[in-house]
């Protein structure tokens, strides 16, 4: 009776320690599904945020091709007036010191024309 005892205390010491060693393993488990959940949490928001960045970008990748559209329509609007429009529009240049300007030069031209005086 005494050795059977003696071995039920042993296996019972024998499996005390396998549920302590079996307590941790599962506090171990919980800890590292508790990070595995948070870290899964962390990556959802970068995820979301990466999405909405992503359709910003797209958004403002999207207007900026409009305004071009509207700024080479506009462009090519200008290039159409231009060429529409006579190229006899030459501006008189700038006369250097001592030359007459273009009203100098007309006036002078006025002048010098023989005919009746206007009073």
């Amino acid at each position: 009776l005494k050795g059977q005892l003696v071995e039920t205390a042993l296996q019972l010491q024998v499996a005390k320690a396998t549920k302590i060693q079996d307590d941790i393993t599962i506090e171990n488990l919980r800890v590292q599904m508790d990070r595995a959940i948070a870290r899964a949490e962390v990556l959802l928001v970068r995820e979301q945020s990466a999405k909405k960045l992503i359709k910003d970008l797209q958004q403002e990748t999207q207007d900026l091709r409009t305004r071009l559209a509207i700024v080479e329509e506009a462009n090519k609007a200008k290039e159409d007036l231009r060429a529409q429009s006579p190229k006899s529009k030459r501006v008189a240049p700038i006369p250097g010191p001592g030359a007459q300007t273009p009203f100098e030069a007309w006036k002078t031209a006025k002048l010098r024309v023989p005919g009746p005086a206007l009073r």
